[in-house]
């Protein structure tokens, strides 16, 4: 079993300007807080690259289908005449 208080006690026992007035951790709170913005700002970017890509397979597909459509019924008009 894991012992949270005694694992706090010891992170706390050995680290320098540990109080509660909030000074010393804030740049660690703030630093975290801005890695973990940044992480979700690529995370957005990332997603929404590829549902750009997505959307542009999707338009080729579509391009290509009535292309391909469009061959075989003039192939079928040739062939029947």
């Amino acid at each position: 079993m894991w012992d949270v208080q005694s694992t706090i006690s010891s992170s706390l026992h050995g680290s320098k300007d540990t109080s509660t007035s909030g000074c010393p951790g804030e740049a660690d709170i703030e630093v975290a807080t801005e890695g973990s913005v940044l992480s979700l700002l690529v995370l957005l970017v990332e997603l929404i690259t590829v549902h750009l890509e997505l959307t542009l397979v999707d338009a080729i597909q579509t391009k290509l289908l009535q292309q391909l459509q469009h061959n075989m019924t003039n192939m079928f008009h040739v062939h029947s005449h």
